[in-house]
């Protein structure tokens, strides 16, 4: 048959017919082309939403993972995460959460009464790895708040720089590595207390007010100052009352909890200068020196790495804080504390003290920046802090890739973190126990456990009124779990009690000691 004689059925279309049908699959695939397009407009207006929880997730991830990889390492101490993962075992078992590692309550220690609402995790998730997780991801949240305050006064691309600034903060990396701390909570409940009180959010405001006074006892440095920022700026009669409850928390928390307790009052502890040996630790000695010798005051503050510590901390803000100081001002007690005590931890960045800081020091920049003219200035202004922010975490932050790298720490699959292992898990579980402080975070979850060499000889156990004598429950402790080469100090030790125990396994690592039966 030739083309002539095509039949009409196999004759192409006309162009009518083929716009139709072009129509047709117009109309059928037009939904998802909207959805498409509302899709996009979505993320051409909230992609700093993406970057920010991108950001959140990251460090999150990273330092969840860091920390843990420590912890399985034995790179963690019974002092800090033992003392808060037995105290939060107990709580989760409804038990009396006196702590054997220190020799004290652990309320009476600090009032943390934060971790009340952590132990119900512990029915399901138990472990000091719990700490580390939650220690991670509160620290990672408190960019959220930054980034809220800083949509509303900024637009939502510099908010996002300044959160992902906040996470890239020497400060708040270097103090997540520090074991574990119920301090770690303020890094977000300090920036969304912030946020109610800037926003005038009154629920976030007490709601995290309140969080914030659970956490520890000597939390009056940080929310009394709030507190009356709120009363200036926003409603004098409430921030007043909240100031005063403030005020009176502290009172009962130090006085009344940690007293009854404990026995330490409200004087004990301050670690500052000045003193005399009748009162080494009082505030008269530091007022009558800066008052009478204000050249010997302004030299202690200068000495040891008290300016680099202030110089580390304030420099990845880019000072931008100070084209309006008002909320950086409420970080302004504690960083002097820091500074003027004489316990050296308190003023370097790697150590749990600056972690209610560092939210604050977040926004106190933002609250500056808001206050520049021209939108041109507060975007040079952003990029400033952004470059510092990343700089000064290269320089200083414990990192892969920063100029020293993670902190030294053996991985789990390391030999003598094997052996360790090996020894460890024939103690039983509900035996009395003596260990090496690097073990005992991995086996305190038992109502009875203590640092070696407690109780052969007490160190910071108790009132620390007997440290290195023996305690009166010596000869309950069934095991003890130590490395099989001891320090000259420990061997002494062991060496007046070695004829009570027997050797139930040991290797290069560690050794394992039973108490002999009689």
């Amino acid at each position: 048959m030739t083309l002539d004689q095509a039949s009409p059925e196999s004759a192409p279309p006309d162009e009518a017919e083929v716009e139709q049908s072009d129509s047709d699959l117009d109309d059928r695939y037009q939904p998802y082309l909207e959805r498409l397009d509302r899709g996009l407009d979505w993320l051409a207006g909230n992609w700093p939403h993406m970057v920010v929880a991108a950001g959140v997730f990251a460090y999150f991830l990273y330092f969840r993972h860091l920390t843990l990889e420590v912890h399985d390492g034995y790179g963690t101490s019974a002092f800090d995460i033992g003392v808060f993962d037995q105290g939060t075992w107990l709580l989760s078992q409804f038990k009396n959460p006196f702590v054997t590692i220190t020799g004290r309550n652990l309320f009476g220690d600090h009032t943390s009464f934060i971790l009340l609402l952590v132990a119900p995790l512990y029915w399901v998730f138990p472990g000091a790895s719990t700490l580390l997780t939650l220690q991670a991801a509160t620290m990672a949240l408190g960019a959220v708040p930054v980034y809220l305050i800083g949509v509303s006064r900024l637009g939502k691309p510099l908010a996002c720089v300044l959160a992902i600034a906040y996470l890239a903060h020497p400060a708040l990396g270097a103090s997540n590595m520090e074991n574990f701390h119920p301090d770690a909570f303020l890094a977000l409940l300090v920036g969304m207390a912030l946020y109610g009180a800037i926003e005038d959010k009154r629920k976030i405001f007490l709601a995290s007010f309140v969080l914030c006074m659970l956490v520890k006892e000597d939390m009056i440095i940080i929310m009394l100052p709030l507190a009356l920022w709120y009363a200036w700026k926003r409603h004098l009669r409430l921030g007043l009352v909240v100031a005063a409850l403030t005020g009176l928390w502290t009172l009962v928390a130090f006085r009344i909890i940690r007293s009854f307790n404990n026995g330490v009052d409200l004087q004990t502890g301050l670690r500052v200068p000045f003193g005399t040996p009748e009162n080494p630790s009082t505030l008269r000695g530091v007022v009558e020196t800066a008052y009478r010798q204000p050249g010997v005051f302004w030299d202690y503050l200068r000495s040891e790495e008290r300016p680099w510590y202030l110089w580390q901390m304030l420099i990845p803000t880019g000072f931008m804080f100070i084209f309006e100081p008002s909320v950086i001002l409420i970080a302004a007690p504690v960083l002097f504390w820091n500074i003027l005590s004489t316990f050296g931890y308190q003023h370097l960045i790697g150590y749990h003290y600056v972690m209610q800081i560092v939210p604050i020091l977040a926004i106190g920049t933002l609250w500056g920046i808001a206050r520049l003219k021209t939108v041109n200035h507060r975007r040079a202004a952003v990029a400033l802090v952004a470059v510092l922010s990343v700089w000064t975490m290269y320089l200083w932050g414990p990192t892969s890739w920063g100029r020293n790298g993670e902190p030294g720490h053996w991985l789990p699959s390391n030999p003598t973190v094997q052996q360790i292992e090996e020894i460890r898990k024939q103690v039983p579980g509900d035996a009395v126990v003596s260990a090496y402080h690097s073990i005992v975070p991995h086996m305190d979850h038992r109502e009875r456990i203590y640092m070696w060499p407690v109780p052969w000889s007490a160190s910071y156990w108790g009132q620390l009124d007997k440290e290195g004598q023996e305690l009166p429950f010596a000869n309950e402790v069934e095991y003890i779990l130590i490395p099989t080469t001891l320090l000259p100090e420990d061997q002494k030790i062991f060496d007046r009690i070695k004829d009570q125990f027997e050797v139930v396994v040991s290797n290069d690592s560690a050794t394992l000691y039973k108490r002999v039966s009689t």
